[in-house]
C-alpha cells in the first residue's frame, strides 16, 4: 500500500533543452524530469521560464 502512495506523489515535467520548451505532458523528443513533490516540479518550471523557456 505504501508503494502505491509513493508512486502517486511523483511529479514529472518533460523538457526540450534544444528548443527551450517545458511540458507538463509527455512529448516526443523531450527528456523527463522527476520530482518528489508538486512544489518542486512547479519551482523547476518557473525557474526554466525565467531562463527563457516556453511552456507547452
Amino acid at each position: 500500500m505504501k508503494d502505491i502512495n509513493l508512486a502517486q506523489n511523483i511529479c514529472m515535467i518533460w523538457i526540450d533543452r534544444l528548443n527551450r520548451i517545458v511540458s507538463f505532458r509527455e512529448a516526443d523528443g523531450f527528456e523527463s524530469q522527476t520530482f518528489s513533490t508538486p512544489e518542486e516540479c512547479l519551482a523547476f518550471a518557473f525557474e526554466k521560464c525565467s531562463d527563457g523557456y516556453r511552456v507547452q
